[in-house]
């Protein structure tokens, strides 16, 4: 939240009177998950200003920020910054602590805008954040700073436009590692196996074992799965998309999806290994014992 005014009769140390705008900032670090350097606006300390370019040229080095208040008196504040040309509107203006400017004008506990990079909503954007907003507040204006917000748009398009490709070939590409594994495995246990179809154990059987030995493994794997990939996402989310870290929760959903499906794909991989162990010919493979 901010509060932004046109001062309309500011005088400069040479005697010329200027219309500048002046904003009132509120430090943004009571939002835990956010690193102070990823605060929108500008950090400004109480009892100090930090001035536009066009501002600053015409208030030599050393020299406090003078302006008079709702009662005409003449305040001075630290410059504690000079903002280089190219901030927009405040090239001619001057940002406040958010407290300083409500004294300053008499305007205590408001504030006129807000600023937003984005909103976690169903629309994805600002529109459903201003509606709420203006539905307490009818006079708030609510604002997206549009090319970071467009960004970051993009850059979600991006990874879901990537995830859908690393996903199915991530899948599939395990799907076949496990049918690999399955079969060394059944390569290995030749000799127990021809000793099961020795004594007389059908060819039902035998898939059945390594069936459900992939059953048992999907279902492990699926519960091991979720649950050290929420952490996983839920680290590195925190550190690449700050402004929404709150919002990164474990979906419980997935959980019962990923106890119905994996098993059954993990199966569908061990079925050629399970049709490969019915064939094996238990007079030949005990004979070689």
């Amino acid at each position: 939240g901010m509060l932004q005014v046109k001062y309309p009769d500011w005088i400069d140390p040479n005697g010329s009177r200027h219309q500048i705008l002046v904003v009132g900032y509120k430090d943004e670090a009571m939002q835990r998950y956010l690193p102070r350097q990823q605060i929108m606006g500008y950090d400004v300390v109480p009892g100090t200003v930090h001035v536009g370019s066009l501002l600053s040229k015409n208030i030599p080095e050393g020299e406090s920020f003078r302006i008079k208040d709702k009662d005409g008196i003449e305040r001075e504040f630290k410059i504690a910054k000079r903002f280089e040309e190219g901030k927009g509107m405040l090239d001619q203006g001057a940002a406040f602590y958010l407290g300083d400017l409500q004294e300053l004008l008499g305007m205590e506990g408001q504030i006129n805008k807000i600023e937003a990079l984005g909103c976690v909503c169903h629309d994805g954007r600002i529109n459903n954040a201003r509606q709420q907003v203006q539905e307490i507040f009818s006079d708030l204006e609510v604002t997206e700073i549009g090319s970071i917000a467009d960004a970051r748009e993009n850059q979600r398009l991006m990874m879901n436009k990537y995830g859908s490709f690393l996903i199915p070939f991530v899948m599939l590409a395990a799907l076949l590692i496990s049918g690999f594994l399955f079969y060394s495995n059944v390569t290995a246990r030749r000799y127990e196996i021809g000793i099961l179809i020795a004594t007389g154990k059908s060819k039902f059987f035998i898939s059945l074992i390594i069936l459900l030995k992939a059953f048992v493994l999907g279902v492990a794997g699926s519960i091991a799965g979720f649950f050290i990939g929420s952490l996983i996402a839920k680290y590195f989310g925190m550190e690449i998309f700050k402004f929404t870290a709150m919002s990164i929760k474990p979906l419980w959903p997935l959980l019962g999806y990923s106890i119905a499906i994996f098993p059954v794909l993990w199966m569908l991989s061990s079925w050629i290994p399970a049709l490969l162990a019915t064939q094996i010919d238990a007079a030949r493979t005990l004979s070689q014992e």
